[in-house]
Order: structure tokens, then C-alpha cells, then sequence
């Protein structure tokens, strides 16, 4: 049975999708808009959804190893 970290579960997908969107959308403001929109959840208690911004801020980070690295 796969864990909600397997790639190939439907929360990770969707939070590989919402990387790559933040990222085409944000560009390289993207980690700032990430990290803003976690403090905005947390700040309202809303720590489920901070807990998802932050599994698509370590997608966006591994998408920024993986271009530095020449790996797409």
C-alpha cells in the first residue's frame, strides 16, 4: 500500500501539479509566494492547508535541484 509520500499517490501528483503551476506562474518569486501562503494558512489555523503548501514548496525546491542539476 503507498504512503501519501509515494509519487505516485493522487495527494503527490496533485502536489507535483501545483508546484510546476506556482512555478510557471511565479516564476522565481514562487518560493516567496509559497512561504507567504503558508504563514497566511498558519496564521489563521488553518494548519492542513499549510501542511500542503509545504509539501509543494520541497516539489518546487526539488524542481530548482533538479534544473541545477540539467535534470527535467
Amino acid at each position: 500500500m503507498a504512503d501519501d509520500t509515494d509519487p505516485g499517490t493522487d495527494h503527490e501528483r496533485t502536489a507535483w501539479i501545483d508546484a510546476l503551476a506556482f512555478d510557471d506562474f511565479y516564476g522565481t518569486q514562487g518560493p516567496e509566494k509559497i512561504d507567504q501562503r503558508i504563514q497566511d494558512c498558519r496564521q489563521v489555523g488553518n494548519n492542513d492547508e499549510a501542511a500542503r503548501w509545504i509539501n509543494v514548496a520541497g516539489k518546487i525546491a526539488e524542481l530548482y535541484r533538479r534544473r541545477a542539476a540539467g535534470v527535467e
